[in-house]
């Protein structure tokens, strides 16, 4: 027996003998259409980066989408259409309401993207701009060129196997870097500093 697998959400449904099988499809545009208009209104698009660490000497970058609004039903209907995590934020304000918060980062933030993008309005700059990101991730094992030591390997047979220690180029590094301040410049407008939904 096959299974479609298409990047979406899945629902399980049973099977003639009565087992039950995971059967995924591609969100019906309606859904999606309608999940576009909430990441527009109420959600973020971003570039974000990590600080270079003691096992990452270069900045890490990524593609993320997050929304957060006092009503579950949406957050829970991207949840399942497109994974990710869903938690509860305390409110800032003292009488402020809990806020629900969905967030997808990665390969997650991309396939979501891909199926969005289409139906984005206010947010679609911000979701080219993470997408081209993620192109530009895809290909970093090609640019792990510069050398910043080296280390020494015991072979076989005893002997000793000089190896260099490589990160990513400074080029590359510098592109990814044009995207995460594109992206701080398209979610910055305005007396507040955001366009639609807060950026975490």
């Amino acid at each position: 027996m096959s299974v479609a697998a298409v990047r979406g959400d899945a629902r399980r449904l049973p099977l003639p003998d009565g087992s039950v099988d995971l059967i995924v499809t591609s969100p019906p545009y309606e859904v999606l259409a309608y999940l576009a208009g909430i990441i527009d209104a109420d959600g973020c698009i971003r570039v974000s980066k990590d600080r270079p660490t003691r096992d990452r000497v270069t900045p890490g970058y990524h593609a993320r989408v997050h929304v957060r609004m006092v009503e579950r039903a949406a957050v829970d209907l991207l949840g399942a259409t497109f994974g990710g995590s869903i938690w509860t934020h305390r409110p800032t304000a003292p009488r402020g309401r809990k806020l629900n918060v969905w967030d997808v980062s990665d390969v997650q933030a991309q396939r979501a993207l891909e199926q969005l993008l289409p139906y984005l309005r206010i947010k679609r700059p911000q979701a080219e701009n993470a997408l081209a990101l993620r192109r530009l991730r895809a290909e970093s094992h090609r640019h792990r060129t510069k050398v910043i030591g080296q280390k020494t390997m015991t072979g076989q047979y005893g002997q000793q196997i000089i190896t260099p220690i490589t990160c990513l180029s400074d080029d590359f590094v510098s592109r990814c870097d044009s995207f995460y301040l594109r992206s701080r410049a398209l979610n910055q407008v305005g007396m507040r500093g955001e366009v639609g939904g807060e950026c975490l």
